[in-house]
């Protein structure tokens, strides 16, 4: 089925401690792709999301990273971005439907960084269609901000000068503590149409997600097939291979063993169709019972309240239900983990013994 890709960019401040409440909001909201900013994770530092590819560039240094989360059936490739000066980027090629590919990055700008008209023309140069999205700390009255910053008046000459189409929420996306709520988190685009972001109230962070989507059509990759070799049917196999293939075939130029070798390749896979059952991958995502998913509510609610009205009594309320949705979920991953120990030797030996 032919769909437009479902897109959420987030500064997640962090995102390690936030990846079960990350792999949730991606599979309600069958998110295609994900724009991580602020990873703030360490090269060695394994993540992952059942059914999604990472794509990362993270600092050698505390803080920043970026990050993008694909999903499998989006037929991609990664895309190797030249040296920027400012920016944190991280980049994938789409493959779009008439042989059309879309560049898709996904960056952070730091708060003491300048934007450089150089580092955007790095990556809007690299593909006829481009899509940045992410924090650029970047402030204008143009996107709803109280005021302009430098990176907002580079930002805005940059895209009315390189007829660059600048799309943002028009609700905040950052609620800092000390001063007023701003809209931080864009996107940027140039033959790309995309729906209008909408910021949503949810996802532990000082920055609200925004999603929307890319109105592009992208090739879907077709299945892996998996062969359940236990339990195949190996003499079947191998009596069709020996109908299918000619005992004494004879090569006589290039044409012949070209033509020989398509011929095997059709022998074995439709051999392998008629006597080796299949079975499809189980994604084995965390599922999260009744009582933790109302946690993630209540935290999301006085979340969404202390950013409105900015009351210690929300902020507290808040705080406790993070508390303890961490907690339960911490204690079910323990618990899934046991068992899957559990699976590994149900009866462990007795080293004293």
């Amino acid at each position: 089925m032919i769909h437009n890709l479902r897109i959420v960019a987030w500064n997640a401040n962090s995102v390690s401690t936030k990846k079960a409440e990350l792999d949730l909001f991606l599979h309600v909201n069958k998110i295609d792709i994900a724009a991580i900013s602020e990873t703030k994770l360490s090269p060695n530092r394994r993540f992952t999301i059942p059914g999604y590819t990472t794509i990362r560039s993270d600092r050698n240094q505390f803080g920043g990273g970026v990050m993008l989360i694909i999903n499998n059936k989006i037929s991609h490739d990664q895309f190797f971005l030249p040296n920027l000066t400012e920016l944190e980027a991280t980049a994938t090629c789409l493959y779009l439907q008439n042989h059309r590919r879309l560049l898709f990055v996904s960056v952070y700008l730091p708060p003491t960084s300048i934007l450089t008209h150089a580092d955007l023309d790095s990556i809007f140069t690299q593909h006829d269609s481009v899509i940045l999205v992410g924090d650029l700390n970047s402030k204008h009255v143009a996107w709803h901000n109280t005021s302009a910053n430098r990176n907002g008046r580079i930002l805005l000459s940059y895209c009315i000068n390189k007829d660059i189409t600048l799309n943002h929420p028009d609700q905040p996306t950052y609620f800092p503590h000390n001063s007023t709520p701003s809209v931080l988190d864009i996107t940027l685009s140039k033959r790309c149409p995309t729906s209008k972001p909408q910021a949503v109230s949810t996802l532990s962070s000082d920055h609200n997600p925004i999603v929307f989507k890319i109105l592009l059509h992208p090739l879907l990759t077709k299945p892996r097939t998996l062969y359940d070799y236990k339990h195949a049917n190996w003499p079947l196999f191998r009596t069709t291979l020996d109908l299918s293939i000619p005992s004494h075939p004879s090569f006589l130029s290039t044409t012949d063993l070209e033509h020989a070798v398509t011929t095997f390749e059709t022998s074995v896979r439709q051999a392998a169709a008629s006597s080796i059952p299949t079975h499809t991958v189980k994604i084995n995502h965390l599922t999260l019972p009744p009582t933790v998913c109302i946690l993630l509510k209540l935290m999301n609610h006085y979340r969404r309240r202390y950013q409105r009205s900015r009351l210690l009594t929300h902020h507290h309320l808040y705080t406790l239900f993070s508390q303890a949705f961490s907690t339960q979920l911490s204690q079910l991953r323990n618990t899934k983990w046991t068992s899957f120990l559990k699976t590994l030797h149900p009866n462990p030996p007795s080293f004293g013994e």
